[in-house]
């Protein structure tokens, strides 16, 4: 059995490698799949795919430079006369869900989603872990009988929208870290059987931290584990960090997000005593922790059982004994911590207008 009457179900997505990284952001959000780059003469010269987009921007590239800056070239692909059983092979050992199909002049001719191919469920049994214990202090009075996770936006608790997210993506095994007002959350989910995922918890007897209550994990997970704050408001694709962590080897992947900030002043520039420039309100950027990690099961050995025990902690303690163990994944979607009365209120503002959370 070959691929000779399976090609016709897949559209192409092929844009030529001369033009910009912009448009193969545009192609790829619109495919969610691959971007196939090609040369004039409709060759394929390689593959741009969300982890390389988003490995450019941690790296500063302009998206205005071309796509072959910034694309695969070496993909994995097959021909159409290639065995069934290869792309069976590149989604096993490689964890490949998109491939290529070329013809005998390497010009692409089909795009291969091997999990439709195969036609596997898109479940992952990777544990998820919602830390929802926090007191919301800032937020007050409203968390004074309500836990912050369980703060209604756009009519719904927030946490209820952080499991649809993750039930959307097949991640259906979860664990929220409770401490206050727990009862209110444990009444609403129980079991979680009626959100369609399976829940349980690891209770607090006192906070934990943002990275203790793992220890209370009831045995040690096989497969990395994702952690989320109960008080992020995100679309971000939980798939693909998943796939960007496992492509990367890393013991932790952190999502970051780009935090602008604008000094309202001009900055005098001094040396010793005496000024050498004024620059009017300047800008800056930088990477936040946007409170969505990836941590493979190694990592839990360093956390201590029963005592506080912050993630940056645990992210220290895995550089120090891993040197490169710590990969970032910039978030390009929706994300919003609500930490404070003027976040709450943008995302209630958000929800009534967007619908990529």
């Amino acid at each position: 059995m070959n691929l000779r009457n399976y090609l016709e179900t897949f559209p192409r997505v092929v844009l030529n490698a001369r033009l910009s990284c912009m448009d193969a952001v545009k192609m790829l959000d619109a495919s969610n799949a691959l971007v196939l780059a090609v040369d004039d003469e409709g060759r394929l010269q390689g593959v741009v795919a969300d982890s390389d987009i988003r490995k450019a921007l941690l790296r500063g590239v302009e998206l205005t430079l071309p796509i072959s800056e910034i694309m695969t070239t070496t993909p994995a692909c097959v021909t159409s006369k290639d065995p069934i059983q290869e792309l069976m092979d590149l989604q096993q050992s490689k964890h490949h869900i998109w491939v290529p199909v070329v013809d005998s002049e390497h010009r692409p001719v089909a795009l291969v989603n091997t999990r439709e191919l195969f036609g596997r469920s898109v479940l992952h049994s990777n544990n998820v872990v919602i830390l929802a214990g926090g007191r919301g202090m800032r937020l007050r009075p409203l968390t004074e009988e309500t836990p912050k996770p369980m703060l209604p936006v756009g009519g719904r608790p927030l946490l209820e929208i952080i499991i649809e997210r993750l039930r959307e993506s097949g991640f259906l095994n979860i664990s929220l870290s409770v401490n206050y007002l727990a009862e209110r959350i444990t009444e609403h989910f129980g079991d979680g059987g009626k959100f369609g995922v399976s829940i349980s918890y690891l209770r607090e007897n006192e906070p934990l931290g943002t990275a203790g209550c793992l220890g209370l994990l009831k045995s040690k997970p096989v497969e990395p584990v994702i952690v989320i704050n109960g008080d992020v408001l995100t679309g971000l694709d939980f798939e693909r960090l998943l796939e960007y962590h496992h492509n990367e080897g890393r013991i932790i992947t952190t999502a970051v997000w780009k935090h602008h900030v604008t000094i309202p002043y001009g900055v005098v520039k001094l040396e010793d005593t005496i000024v050498r420039e004024i620059e009017e309100k300047p800008e800056f950027e930088y990477y936040v922790n946007a409170g969505v990690y990836v941590i493979s099961p190694e990592a839990l050995d360093l956390v201590p059982r029963g005592c506080p025990y912050d993630m940056p902690e645990l992210i220290r303690a895995v550089i120090e004994r891993q040197g490169m163990g710590v990969g970032c994944f910039p978030v390009r979607e929706y994300w919003l911590d609500i930490g404070c009365p003027k976040d709450y209120l943008q995302a209630n503002n958000d929800a009534t207008r967007r619908k990529d959370f």
